[in-house]
């Protein structure tokens, strides 16, 4: 039986924006590679790379803050095919905790520029799932 190996690259953006006081996005990059086991089953695996922006404006005590982050991370993904038919084929997806390092500044009033962190943490996701007939 011949193997088939594919690999592929993609990009996706997701954006969020709240009442016009935040916003932020996630970019993702998969660098995937999928490998056919036998007739009927498929497996696959990719790295995500990916990259946060995010905004915020508050105000605290009559002070306007405002900040902006950005950062890379990380997140990873596997799964499986299995085609028993021509026409069906059922699919196991896992998603895999991941991570997106961001870092800024922003402006204390009557101090000097403050550092702000945060690792925004991705969850885990399983989906199970059959294409329509």
């Amino acid at each position: 039986m011949p193997w088939i190996l594919v690999i592929c690259v993609g990009v996706r953006l997701c954006r969020i924006q709240v009442a016009g006081w935040h916003s932020g996005a996630v970019q993702e990059m998969p660098f995937a590679v999928a490998y056919r086991l036998n007739d009927t089953l498929y497996v696959g695996g990719e790295v995500i790379a990916l990259f946060g922006h995010m905004r915020n404006r508050y105000t605290l005590g009559g002070s306007l803050f405002k900040y902006t982050l950005r950062g890379p991370g990380v997140q990873g993904m596997f799964g499986l095919t299995w085609k028993p038919y021509e026409r069906w084929s059922l699919g196991l997806g896992v998603r895999t905790p991941g991570r997106i390092w961001m870092d800024g500044s922003t402006a204390v009033p009557a101090m000097v520029r403050r550092d702000v962190d945060l690792a925004l943490e991705m969850p885990t996701q399983v989906s199970l799932g059959a294409p329509p007939l």
